[in-house]
């Protein structure tokens, strides 16, 4: 029987090819093999994974806990605390973290979250989490550099951070201006409707406190003979940072 779908390719002449070709592109998170990343709603080159929808930053987070000279203490019974959890990653760290996986927003309707709170705010106790993730989302946030000092808090001495944000790279400095606070002018200015400043290249150092101190990564110190492979694009930074005692400068 010829349904109407088929008529149409039928009499258009329009034929629907499968792709194919080897798949030479592989999701670190999924573990699958893929022919090519799937692009956003917006028909815009984001490289999301056609199997668990993770995106380039999400990968490069889960590379950094696998690799054993950033992560050496990674381990079932580590604490993570997850700040606004994307599904990709807390499929994972539900399975493999169990009740030591802390997954965190402000919105408490959100999807698989247990913990509602602001960033600024953290309701957890001095030295309570190994890991800490936070991925897009201080530039939401009024106060990033509260937002570090709680990280610092509560993590414990030796915990890493793994943070990224999205980074303008003709700035050299972060923009933010308190006085635009309509959506159309934030839109204008940072680029989205919720977002309350623009980072520029001194974010490593705009986000370091004195007990973490940040460094950058860039997929070729992650993956470096698979990056492509991984769906990783080249200029994407992580920031990473390993809680050590503040030093106190001697007095004069």
């Amino acid at each position: 029987m010829l349904n109407i779908k088929n008529a149409f390719r039928l009499f258009s002449g329009r034929q629907d090819k499968k792709v194919k070709g080897p798949k030479k592109y592989f999701c670190p998170i999924c573990e699958s093999s893929v022919r090519k990343w799937r692009p956003g709603r917006d028909g815009r080159q984001k490289m999301f994974c056609p199997e668990c929808s993770s995106k380039p930053r999400q990968r490069m987070v889960w590379l950094a806990l696998q690799d054993p000279t950033l992560a050496p203490t990674w381990c079932r019974d580590s604490k993570l605390l997850h700040i606004a959890p994307e599904p990709c990653l807390m499929e994972q760290f539900e399975r493999s973290q169990g009740e030591n996986y802390f997954p965190g927003d402000l919105n408490a309707d959100r999807p698989g979250v247990r913990h509602a709170f602001a960033v600024g705010d953290i309701p957890f106790p001095d030295s309570a989490f190994d890991v800490i993730i936070c991925n897009h989302v201080l530039e939401h946030v009024d106060d990033d550099r509260r937002a570090m000092s709680e990280f610092a808090r509560v993590l414990k001495m030796n915990g890493l951070a793994l943070i990224t944000v999205p980074i303008d790279r003709t700035l050299s400095s972060t923009y933010e201006d308190f006085t635009i606070t309509s959506p159309e002018e934030r839109t204008l200015h940072f680029g989205r409707h919720d977002h309350v400043r623009k980072f520029g290249i001194d974010v490593q150092q705009r986000l370091s406190t004195p007990e973490l101190r940040l460094i950058s990564l860039y997929p070729k110190d992650l993956a470096p003979r698979d990056a492509t492979r991984f769906g990783l694009r080249s200029h994407e930074r992580l920031l990473v940072g390993c809680k050590r005692p503040a030093v106190i400068p001697a007095s004069a």
